[in-house]
């Protein structure tokens, strides 16, 4: 039965409202009440799929009807004209938003991205009936439970702003029409944003420039636009390109350089990979690239590739550095050559060798360190050419004055500091220093610098007369056309040295003058006056890496890579492989996955949700089966109906004229009941019947099995009952062609039997007005967990019989014989409604149809008797609505420790009710684990995290008559993965404890008595009026530290790493800052007599500029004396951090002053005999001008959890 649920009117809008932050790329979620009181949980995550960015709602109370949901990506500019609004509509209780796309979030020009890596979403719910004049949500499907964004408004989304955007309230009821408010709205936003773009064409021309440019939305992929459309790169050049994923021009442009070497493309084919995993190998998805290169006559996917090192949608989106892949690809690649033929091949290729050393000028003295290098980086600012870079890089430096060199017996030395080449590689790789810090913007900035380098490379200046020839001809130049926030790569080569260059342009190859792309990757024109938009834009484009290869290795005339045949036929097989499967999807466009359920089906089905009552279906028709009863068809769209009873016939042996097969149809209550017999469309093709335009691929079409057994009232059926149809040929082999596909999907001589049977089969046409209905029993003497109810059959009736007839064919015929028992009859609409039918009305008055389900059990007394204090054991489930109510809230809730060291218990499963009371489910709890529910506590499941929350459920707010549920505290969709929540043993009250203070500490591994390697976290629960000493005394007493040899200080740091202050033990812990993180370490407890002291906090970094540090590891303390040397602070230092002589020699003090560095040492070590103190090198703060002591070296840990810094990764195999 369809019914419209009552809409109620809106009100003071918002209903709900939240904002919620999170890291770009992962899921983030927050929760909140709306205006009733009522949980809603809100979900941001990326969709690995499609690329796309979601917005998941859900709502534990739907009575509300459809709400207008809106959703805004908020710009860090604050300026409301860049924000992107998506609106929608919620009608159940979900919904999913598309926000945008990965690829718009990880483009540096959209900005949206925070500097700590975050992004910001406004989200708002509005209390506005679907049916209201006031509103029209554009695109919205009321029906559906997702939403559809207007996008057909959308014209560029970084155009609306939330003062343009569709706004419920400016509509008059008694001015517009529904439909004349959608296409006035409509019209208003085209306007709206073709005037923002005449707007932008006139203020920027270069933006026009760019713009004409553009072939890829988000990224600026230049391209020549001489070139027409029809232009093929395959016939014109003899080669193909790549495709963009996205943000991968930077990998294209390397691999078709690397591609173009012949001594890597033989070394990459030479590396064995026969036993090496399709998926996951990098060197097989490498060779596979390069093989489609040569062999392919379009551009050709590196998604394989991208996939084999391991990288998500999102990573295809983030644009890297170029010579970044090129270094940890070559080293992916030398791992995996070790051991086989082509080992030492890369080494040999790109391997070159310098010699760094500081020779004194006026005594003997030399130190050297040889040092190999796969490529060179280049400084361009400031200078003209690549000779000048060259001669800068070989540059002598003088140490003198005060920054001699120790040259340990001879003290303190003049001397000289630079580098020579050992050896120069066959492969000369280059990279320019286009990007480099500004300290007046602080932060990174593209050097624009004219550089001109030359076609042909003498370098014989520079290597020692013994190498090989040092001259080198210019094979390939790798261009950036951008700024440091965003830009595209492309690349010239010259596949052959002496013939034509080409562009390679992701997928586009084109051939270039050569004079031309010279002038135009030097960068900024000879005429840097010019104003014109297209001086600006070739003044963005410059060389980034250069690619030189040496005379005498590689000659022009090198012959191509041979691939091996083994090699050749595994990528032939592949291919056929795709090409078969393309060949498959396109004929499953002719042909529909028949599911049909039967009685037997309906007999076994016991899974009752929201929306599932009757029967379940599999998703697609490549899920597996939801029930062995069910029937399965693969059938062509044009047979007829005709066509598909005798299949069915001939498949199950149910008498072609005792059976009708009925449509299901999905009713706007979501349930899914039959609808329509097939027995009026006899002749008419399956297409046509089902009313089917839908082509996906792989969907299911449901249908039900009616068997129309004679003279039966009450009737069910199973298949054991008959027997198949055995025909000429059903066991004949189906021939396949040469790609291994059937060349039909059934058997020889089905057909001709489908056909014969088929033809006498006459329609099977009921008396107008009647019913059928599917009838259940519920027994109530049977527990609810032990499947009270049962399907009984169906019943065909007409409209005009009464409930009372129904009930008399029941007890007539259900048991076999008949009853006397008074039943009561009830519809279930859908399982949330449930209503008791008047056996005195008739079934057309009872809004009865075919399709429905009706329920009878043996009436009890007093149906609305509430006295019953066990009304929710599940054994009292006294009536129809009782057990359809417990159904649905009835779930199995995990409570996992939120310690791994619980004992005895780690894990419960416990069936509850979602309308439990927070005090229920704690009892529950609480008897499982055999604890008082007071010294229990409760934390929600974080999606982010997949942990517990940092906060658990308040006692004093969630207890008692104004509490909260289960179904709230779940706060979600209630899956598998959403009914977790977990519990925490106390050693004290509940309610005591809340009336402490909570104050979260973590133990630096510095300290021996903390026993740990990481920072742990305790969690200390002290009286509000605590103060830091007395914490600390309570840290003393849980791990015995003797405080007779140690004393112990807390460090309020950012993050564990970056310290903020040492904080005075007398502070309350009151004013600690909740943001912050605290560490507790140590100090001795006695001090050297007779000496000032001081107590500095000491942090470990690396420069990420030249005066920005980078924090790494955990921060701690150490003592200084006002008589140090740096010698001697040094060995407290390294005894403090427990670090050995090699590695301790190579980190050098510094002082931190406000996130900035001042060196303290030119040399780890050059400063030893000097005393800290003398002459006020080092001015170390005791009381609030903090000040700390650095220790800088390479970071050995992880680097930050932001997406924006990370490097790339390519997985190893």
């Amino acid at each position: 039965m369809k019914r419209d649920e009552p809409t109620p009117d809106a009100e003071t809008l918002p209903w709900v409202r939240v904002q919620m932050e999170g890291l770009v790329g992962s899921t983030f979620d927050a929760s909140t009440e709306d205006r009733d009181g009522h949980v809603w949980s809100f979900r941001c995550m990326p969709d690995d799929t499609s690329g796309d960015v979601l917005v998941a709602i859900d709502r534990v109370d739907a009575t509300m009807g459809t709400l207008f949901v809106q959703a805004t990506l908020q710009h860090p500019s604050r300026d409301a004209s860049r924000y992107i609004v998506m609106d929608g509509s919620l009608s159940e209780t979900s919904v999913e938003l598309k926000l945008t796309t990965m690829h718009m979030l990880m483009d540096p020009s959209s900005g949206f991205m925070h500097p700590d890596g975050d992004i910001r979403i406004d989200i708002v719910v509005w209390d506005c009936a679907p049916s209201s004049k006031r509103f029209k949500a554009s695109g919205s499907d009321t029906t559906s439970n997702s939403s559809t964004v207007g996008d057909e408004y959308l014209v560029d989304e970084t155009f609306l702003t939330a003062e343009n955007r569709l706004d419920p309230s400016i509509f008059d009821d008694d001015e517009m029409t529904i439909d004349e408010e959608s296409q006035a709205e409509e019209k208003r936003l085209v306007d709206l944003a073709t005037s923002y773009v005449m707007q932008a064409q006139q203020d920027d021309e270069e933006a026009q420039v760019l713009l004409a440019r553009r072939k890829k939305g988000a990224e600026d992929d230049t391209v020549d636009l001489t070139l027409p459309s029809s232009y093929d790169s395959k016939t014109t050049t003899g080669m193909v390109g790549l495709k963009n994923q996205g943000a991968t021009c930077y990998m294209n442009s390397l691999l078709q350089t690397l591609f173009h070497m012949a001594p890597f493309r033989k070394a990459v084919y030479d590396t064995p990979t026969a036993d090496e995993d399709s998926a996951t190998s990098v060197v097989l998805a490498l060779q596979r690239v390069f093989y489609r290169l040569e062999t392919a006559d379009k551009a050709v996917s590196t998604k394989e590739l991208t996939k084999s090192f391991g990288w998500s949608h999102m990573d295809a989106f983030t644009q890297h550095d170029v010579q970044e892949l090129y270094r940890i690809l070559c080293d992916r690649l030398e791992e995996k050559m070790k051991g086989t033929p082509a080992d030492g091949l890369i080494k040999a290729l790109f391997e070159g060798k310098v010699k760094s050393f500081i020779s004194c000028v006026h005594v003997p003295c030399e130190s050297s360190r040889e040092e190999s290098f796969y490529d060179l980086q280049l400084d361009v600012k400031g200078l003209v050419n690549l000779d000048a870079s060259f001669e800068k890089y070989i540059e002598v430096e003088m140490l003198d004055g005060e920054n001699q060199y120790d040259a340990k017996d001879f003290g303190k030395q003049d001397a000289k500091k630079g580098l020579v080449f050992e050896s120069l590689p066959p492969v000369l790789n280059l990279q320019l220093k286009r990007f480099e810090y500004d300290p007046l913007r602080d932060g990174m900035v593209k050097v624009h610098d004219r550089f001109e380098f030359p076609k042909r490379l003498d370098l014989s200046a520079y290597v020692p007369g013994t190498s090989p020839s040092p001259v080198y001809h210019l094979h390939s130049i790798l261009v950036h056309s951008g700024d440091v926030h965003h830009g595209h790569y492309y690349v010239y080569v010259r596949p052959r040295l002496d013939k034509d260059w080409y562009k390679f342009d992701d997928d586009v190859i084109s051939s270039a003058d050569e004079e031309s792309l010279l002038e135009g990757s030097y960068g900024r024109p000879p005429d840097a006056s010019s104003n014109s938009p297209l001086s600006r834009v070739l003044s963005c484009s410059s060389a980034y890496m250069l690619v030189y290869l040496r005379e005498d290795a590689c000659p022009s005339g090198a012959e191509p890579a041979v691939i091996p045949d083994a090699l050749k036929e595994r990528f032939q097989d592949e291919e056929i492989a795709v090409r078969r499967r393309k060949r498959l999807v396109q004929r499953e466009h002719m042909y529909y996955h028949l599911r049909i359920a039967t009685d037997e089906c309906l007999y076994t089905f016991d899974n009752i949700t929201k929306s599932k009552d009757f029967c379940e279906f599999p998703k697609t028709a490549k899920s597996p089966p939801t029930s062995s009863t069910m029937l399965s068809f693969k059938v062509p769209k044009a047979w007829t109906v005709r066509q598909l009873y005798g299949l069915v016939h001939l498949e199950t042996g149910v008498p072609i004229e005792h059976f009708r097969l009925w449509t299901m149809t999905a009713r706007e209550n979501r349930t899914h009941r039959p609808d329509e017999h097939l027995d009026t469309h006899l002749d008419a093709t399956l297409q046509r019947a089902l009313h089917d335009n839908d082509a996906t691929i792989n969907k299911i079409v449901p249908l039900y099995l009616e068997v129309v057994l004679p003279n039966t009232v009450l009737r069910r059926y199973t298949l054991a009952d008959f027997a198949p149809i055995e025909f000429e040929g059903k066991d004949a082999v189906v021939g396949v062609d040469d790609d291994g596909i059937p060349d039909d999907d059934m058997p020889p001589g089905l057909l001709a039997s489908v056909n014969a049977a088929a033809a006498a089969r006459d329609p099977i046409l009921d008396p107008r007005g009647s019913l059928l209905l599917f009838v259940k029993y519920y027994n109530v003497g049977v527990g609810a967990s032990q499947r009270p109810l049962s399907y009984m059959g169906t019943m065909l009736l007409h409209g005009s019989d009464t409930v009372a007839t129904v009930l008399q064919g029941i007890q007539d015929h259900a048991f076999g014989s008949p009853i006397a028992m008074d039943l009561a009859l009830y519809e279930v609409v859908q399982p949330e409604t449930v209503t008791k039918l008047d056996e005195h009305a008739t079934l057309v008055d009872s809004e009865l149809q075919s399709g429905d389900i009706v329920v009878f059990q043996v009436a009890v007394e007093d149906e609305n008797d509430d006295d019953d204090d066990d009304a929710d054991d599940e054994s009292m489930c006294r009536t129809v609505p009782e057990y359809f109510a417990y159904r649905l809230n009835r779930v199995d809730v995990t409570f996992r420790a939120r310690f791994e060291n619980d004992v005895p218990t780690t894990e419960v499963s416990l069936p509850l009710l979602l309308t439990d009371s927070y005090d229920d489910v704690i009892h529950s709890v609480a008897i499982a684990l055999d604890m008082d529910p007071l010294f229990v506590r409760l934390y929600p499941h974080s999606s982010h995290t997949h942990g517990p929350r940092a906060k658990p459920y308040k006692h004093s707010r969630s207890s008692g008559s104004s509490g909260i549920t289960l179904k709230a505290m779940l706060m979600t969709s209630f899956d598998s993965s959403a009914t977790l929540l977990y519990y925490e043993r106390l050693d004290e009250s509940i309610v005591n404890l809340e009336r402490k203070t909570h104050l979260p500490v973590y133990l630096s591994p510095y300290e021996p008595a903390f026993a740990t390697d990481t920072l742990s976290r305790v969690d200390l629960i002290l009286e509000p009026t605590s103060t830091v000493q007395g914490a600390l005394a309570e840290i003393a007493r849980r791990h015995a530290v003797d405080t007779a040899l140690v004393d112990l200080r807390l460090l309020e740091t950012r993050d564990g790493s970056t310290m903020l202050r040492i904080v005075p033990t007398a502070t309350p812990i009151s004013l600690l800052q909740g943001s912050s993180l605290f560490v507790v370490d140590s100090i001795p407890a006695t001090r050297k007599p007779f000496c000032q002291s001081v107590v500095l906090g000491v942090m470990h970094f690396s420069y990420t500029h030249d005066t920005f540090i980078a924090p790494h590891h955990t921060a701690g303390l150490v003592v200084a004396y006002d008589d140090d040397t740096f010698e001697s602070l040094r060995r407290r230092v390294q005894a403090k951090f427990k670090v050995t002589d090699d590695v301790f020699a190579k980190w050098k003090l510094s002082a931190i002053v406000e996130s900035r560095g001042v060196p303290l040492e030119s040399e780890p070590g050059d400063m030893n005999r000097d005393v800290v103190f003398d002459e006020g090198r080092l001015e170390l703060a005791r009381g609030d001008g903090y000040c700390f002591l650095g220790l800088e070296y390479a970071a050995t840990i992880a680097p930050s959890r932001r997406r924006a810094d990370g490097g790339i990764k390519i997985r190893s195999g």
